[in-house]
C-alpha cells in the first residue's frame, strides 16, 4: 500500500481488484458460508493473503458482507462470513464450525504434519544421506497411525475387496500389503508369508490400468528387494491386467444399469 507526500493511504489497486472478485464470488454463492482463511485460500493465485484480508474487511464494512466471530472447541475463534442477501445462515454457520473443529483436532493435524514432512523429504529432488533416518522414522509413524473407515476409506475399501477375493483363490495364504501411508508395507506382508512356509507367492495390485508409478515403479522395486532377500522364493507379479477383461467388467457394471 503506497502513501502520498503528506502520508495519505493511496488506494491499492490489487485490493480493489481484489474486493471486486470476491464480491462476484460470493454473490455467485449467496447461500453459502464461508471463514477468512477459506476465502483468502481460494484467491492465494491471484492476491497475497494480506490483500485478501483486508479486502474482506472492506467489505465487511460496506455491508456487502455479514460476519461473526466464534470460539472454536480446538482453541482459538473462527471469522465466518456470507453474503448480506443470507438471511438463514446459522446452520450453515454451525455446519461449518463443526467441519473446521472436525479436521483441527491434534489426531489430524498431527498426521498431516508427518506426511508433509516427509513429502518434502522424499520429494524434493533426492534427500540427503543424512536424512534417511528421518524418513524412516517418518514412514514407521505414517503406518502405524490410527485408521478407521472415517479417515482412510481407501483401507478400508481395500479390506472389502480383499475379503471378496479370498475365498476365490485356491490358496490358503493370503496377505495385504500397502505401498506407501499403511501397515503392513509389501515387503512386510511378503516376509509375512514366507514365515508361514509360502515358497511362491503372486503378488497383484489394485491399480487396474498401466502407467502409474505405484505398479510401474514402487511394488516391482519393493518385489526385488525381497527377492535378493530370499532367491530361494518364487515372486511373481500379477500385472499389467488384461485390459480386454478390465473393459468387461466396466461393461458389465455399466449393463446392470441400462
Amino acid at each position: 500500500m503506497a502513501a502520498s507526500d503528506g502520508g495519505a493511504r493511496v488506494p491499492d489497486p490489487q485490493q480493489a481488484r481484489a474486493r471486486a472478485a470476491l464480491t462476484a464470488f460470493v454473490e455467485q454463492h449467496p447461500a453459502q458460508v464461508f471463514f477468512s482463511r477459506q476465502l483468502e485460500v481460494l484467491h492465494e493465485d491471484t492476491y497475497f493473503h494480506w490483500v485478501t484480508n483486508r479486502a474482506v474487511r472492506e467489505l465487511v464494512e460496506e455491508g456487502v458482507l455479514h460476519h461473526e466471530r466464534r470460539p472454536l472447541r480446538t482453541g482459538g475463534t473462527i471469522h465466518l462470513l456470507w453474503h448480506r442477501s443470507y438471511r438463514f445462515y446459522r446452520r450453515s454457520a454451525s455446519r461449518v464450525v463443526a467441519l473446521v473443529e472436525a479436521y483441527a483436532q491434534p489426531a489430524i493435524t498431527e498426521a498431516l504434519g508427518l506426511h508433509g514432512e516427509l513429502m518434502a523429504l522424499e520429494w524434493s529432488g533426492g534427500a540427503p544421506a543424512d536424512a534417511h533416518p528421518r524418513i524412516a522414522e517418518l514412514d514407521a509413524k505414517i503406518r502405524q497411525w490410527p485408521r478407521h473407515p472415517g479417515n482412510d476409506p481407501y483401507k478400508e475399501g481395500l479390506e472389502r475387496l480383499a475379503e471378496a477375493l479370498r475365498p476365490l483363490l485356491p490358496c490358503g495364504l493370503f496377505a495385504i500389503g500397502y505401498n506407501e501411508f499403511c501397515a503392513p508395507s509389501v515387503p512386510e506382508a511378503l516376509e509375512q508369508l514366507i514365515r508361514k512356509g509360502a515358497r511362491r507367492i503372486l503378488v497383484i495390485p489394485s491399480m487396474a490400468t498401466p502407467g502409474g508409478v505405484h505398479s510401474e515403479r514402487d511394488i516391482p522395486n519393493a518385489l526385488e528387494q525381497v527377492q535378493r532377500e530370499h532367491p530361494g522364493i518364487r515372486l511373481e507379479y500379477v500385472w499389467p491386467f488384461d485390459l480386454k477383461q478390465v473393459a468387461e467388467l466396466l461393461a458389465a457394471h455399466i449393463r446392470r444399469l441400462l
